[in-house]
């Protein structure tokens, strides 16, 4: 199988401004503003994040996390 990868910059600003405006830790707030950036849904292993308030993109759950 064969992966193809891309670097992508997230802005400090971007991340920042994410981080205050959700509430969300640094990794987490990278992740969602990479997702808001190129419109993207985002697949959290961590419901948490999928119901933090602010956050601008869609969710993918795994129907297993749906249950809790």
């Amino acid at each position: 199988m064969d992966v193809q990868i891309t670097k992508r910059h997230v802005p400090k600003q971007a991340r920042d401004r994410l981080a205050s405006r959700a509430a969300l830790q640094g990794n987490d707030a990278c992740h969602v503003a990479l997702a808001e950036n190129l419109r993207l849904p985002l697949a959290p292993l961590d419901l948490r994040l999928s119901k933090a308030k602010g956050v601008r993109c869609d969710f993918l759950i795994p129907p297993a996390l749906k249950l809790q």
